[in-house]
């Protein structure tokens, strides 16, 4: 039997009902062992209910071999698949079979999708754009820029032209909705609904916000988009439009708003480029996006699925600094038999807090060949 691997050493976290609650490793849920504690923290292990008391679990499939044909096996057993990115699959399964998946012919391992949260919110914007504007007459014209994030604010008139009022969206997906209507998932998708860029045209003549179910509640998003990409048309209070422009204010936008669990980032990274393959174009993906868990090494399912997507003209670049003052990361050298002590605190809990506190614990060695 072919091995699910958790590379979690422990997992807690804290809400008023549950708190010190041990999560168990995900070896334990593949015999359906999981508890309904752990089942009320989606941020933690994010996961949903089937109507027979199931619960579907994200994850990573890693393969033996190129993952299409592993991808079209798992579909062939009834297994959601979403993308499939060398040899790193996505897919979606009920935690009770996950043995049975790992079982499969060309299956290496199941890795779980873990949450990200978004980055960036401090920004730096002395990079000299203006130089490459100027003396370089460059401005992202004939290029695809991506963002996967928190949706996008679909009308700010900074992603439309300002004589034609055409979308500069090429392309929107939206990955939390059920299609309803007239509206459509993406060809090689089988959730979410997307938005093309005559739909969305269409939608700003109106000047009605609510013609489209997408949006951007949390604003971090548009912000991304908006720094990478946005031409400036929207610039107010007091300034003249077009004085606060994104860095590549002629370019190509393709937004997705993503649920934010890693193996759905990867589905919106593999997105953004096959859609700039429709348009001709090479494209850059921006992940402004972080997590403190998993291999910090390039090892996990989104590191390398993202590395096998990438290459000439798949470009994707990713936030960074936001948290380097923050001290989350300790490092302790022991030899073989020896143990060693590493001491944190932990900050007060609060009660009403929308998102449950939650406390990660995980431990890796620098030394990959030594572990088994």
């Amino acid at each position: 039997m072919k091995k699910l691997v958790f590379t979690w050493a422990m997992i807690a976290f804290a809400v008023p009902a549950v708190a010190g609650t041990l999560a168990p490793p995900l070896g334990m849920m593949a015999r359906g062992l999981v508890p309904e504690a752990m089942l009320a923290v989606p941020q933690l292990l994010p996961s949903e209910r089937t109507k027979d008391g199931g619960v579907m679990i994200p994850v990573f499939v890693r393969a033996e071999t190129p993952g299409d044909a592993v991808a079209e096996t798992l579909r062939h057993h009834g297994f959601e698949v979403g993308s499939a990115a060398g040899r790193i699959v996505t897919a979606r399964i009920d935690a009770r079979l996950l043995e049975d998946a790992a079982d499969l012919p060309g299956v290496a391992m199941i890795e779980p999708s873990w949450p990200l949260f978004p980055i960036l919110d401090i920004s730096a914007p002395l990079i000299e754009a203006d130089r490459v504007w100027n003396e370089l007459g460059e401005r992202g014209a004939g290029v695809v820029v991506g963002a996967v994030d928190t949706g996008t604010a679909w009308n700010h008139p900074d992603f439309y032209d300002p004589d034609t009022d055409e979308s500069r969206i090429a392309f929107l997906w939206d990955q939390s909705l059920r299609a309803q209507g007239d509206e459509n998932e993406p060809a090689d998708f089988s959730y979410g609904v997307e938005y093309t860029r005559d739909e969305l045209t269409a939608a700003y003549a109106t000047g009605d916000p609510d013609t489209l179910r997408t949006w951007d509640d949390y604003g971090h998003g548009t912000h991304i988009l908006g720094t990478a990409g946005g031409n400036g048309a929207a610039t107010g209070n007091g300034y003249p439009a077009f004085r606060y422009v994104g860095i590549a204010p002629d370019a190509e936008l393709v937004a997705v708003r993503a649920t934010l669990i890693a193996t759905r980032v990867l589905d919106g990274v593999r997105y953004v480029f096959d859609r700039a393959d429709e348009l001709g174009l090479p494209a850059v993906v921006n992940l402004s996006l972080g997590t403190h868990t998993g291999a910090h090494d390039g090892t996990n399912g989104l590191d390398q699925g993202i590395a096998e997507l990438a290459g000439p003209g798949r470009i994707v670049v990713a936030g960074a600094g936001n948290e380097q003052h923050l001290g989350f990361h300790a490092e302790t050298t022991l030899a073989e038999s020896e143990t060693g002590t590493i001491t944190f605190q932990v900050g007060n809990h609060s009660a009403d807090a929308i998102i449950p506190d939650v406390l990660a614990i995980a431990a890796y060695p620098r030394r990959r060949e030594n572990t088994r």
